[in-house]
Formats: C-alpha cells, sequence, structure tokens
C-alpha cells in the first residue's frame, strides 16, 4: 500500500472513531454520568459489562491493548447493546476490518440510545 494511500485510511479511521465517540458521548441513561460533567457516560445496565469495560479501559490507557481486548470482548457479550464497549473495542483493533467493524456496531447502538434533552 502507498504511504498516501495509507496516511489517507488512518486519516479516515480517526475521523470516524471521532464521531463516533461523539455519538456514543451525546447520550444519557439510568448508569451514565451527566453530559456537563465533561465524561463520556457509561452506557450499560449491566453491572458486570461496565466492570469489564473499565478493566479494559484502564489497560489500554496504560498501553496494554492486547491485555484489554478480551476485557472489552466481555463487556459486549454481557451487554450485546454496550455503544462504549464496541467503541474501545473498535479503538484497540489490530486490524482495519476489526475496527470499522466494531466502529460500525458503535455507531448503530448509539444511534438507538435515548436523545440527550436540552
Amino acid at each position: 500500500m502507498s504511504p498516501s494511500k495509507s496516511r489517507l485510511l488512518r486519516s479516515a479511521g480517526l475521523l470516524l472513531a471521532t464521531a463516533a465517540s461523539m455519538a456514543c458521548s451525546n447520550h444519557s441513561g439510568p448508569n451514565s454520568v451527566a453530559a456537563d460533567s465533561g465524561k463520556m457516560p457509561i452506557t450499560t445496565k449491566s453491572e458486570g459489562a461496565r466492570k469489564e469495560f473499565l478493566q479494559g479501559r484502564d489497560l489500554s490507557e496504560r498501553f496494554l491493548v492486547n491485555d484489554s481486548l478480551p476485557h472489552f470482548e466481555k463487556a459486549i457479550a454481557l451487554d450485546p447493546e454496550f455503544a462504549s464497549a464496541e467503541l474501545a473495542r473498535a479503538n484497540n483493533s489490530a486490524t482495519a476490518r476489526d475496527f470499522f467493524d466494531h466502529l460500525k456496531k458503535a455507531v448503530a447502538l448509539a444511534d438507538k440510545l435515548p436523545q440527550e434533552k436540552s
């Protein structure tokens, strides 16, 4: 793959990840943090999925990407409608195909979340 095509794909992926992150964070639910707190809500009804997500996020933030993946996978298994877990799984993907598969799921799930009231 040419360097310019590779750079274009990385830019497109970053743009999509940013858009998905914004879509996932513009919603509130029963277990989410208020939008004005500046924190991204954790939109799941499953406490187990929430714990797995937080463990995966912690590992990912410490650049232990391979160690984070099983936690995101478990969070998704516990709550298949967990948009933030799908997004985190996308952002930690090793391949472009894996990234876009999980990103597509995250966006579709974010579109189903209740809209935040202004």
